[in-house]
């Protein structure tokens, strides 16, 4: 299904505006402020803003997308197993660093030959409780797709 053009544009005029009505009772007081008052006033906001961007911009968008086409935003945090081995729950910043490094360590196949050892050891330790994501280690959406069938 196409990306709806008015839907974006919706989802971001209203995000920018919540970001910029609450910001206009921030007034701490800023060296700038003396020097160059207007331009340490816009550089604040827009700096605000990009920080922002991700829980006040890009995840309603996302949500907006997936709901527009037929999938369910779930809006609670996603558990994780209370036996996850260190080896599984260390590999995604393993392969950020790697990538940031640019040393080439994790590739599409090594980083899918990682997941399956890191979860064979679930063969002999089987999931049996989950507990909330430690802070910083959840997921930002979960969505889950809806099966459509037409006859």
């Amino acid at each position: 299904m196409p990306i709806k053009p008015q839907l974006i544009k919706d989802v971001i005029i209203k995000s920018v505006s919540f970001y910029l009505d609450k910001k206009q009772n921030d007034k701490d007081f800023q060296i700038l402020d003396l020097l160059i008052p207007r331009e340490r006033e816009i550089r604040s906001k827009v700096g605000g803003l990009e920080t922002s961007l991700g829980k006040t911009l890009w995840e309603p968008l996302a949500k907006a997308i997936a709901e527009d086409n037929v999938f369910k935003v779930i809006n609670k945090d996603l558990p994780c197993p209370t036996n996850i081995p260190a080896v599984l729950q260390d590999a995604p910043s393993q392969v950020l660093n790697s990538r940031e490094a640019r040393n080439n360590r994790f590739d599409a196949k090594s980083s899918l030959e990682n997941i399956k050892l890191a979860c064979a050891t679930f063969i002999d330790d089987p999931i049996e409780k989950y507990k909330k994501a430690p802070q910083g280690n959840g997921v930002d959406i979960w969505l889950q797709k809806t099966m459509l069938i037409i006859f």
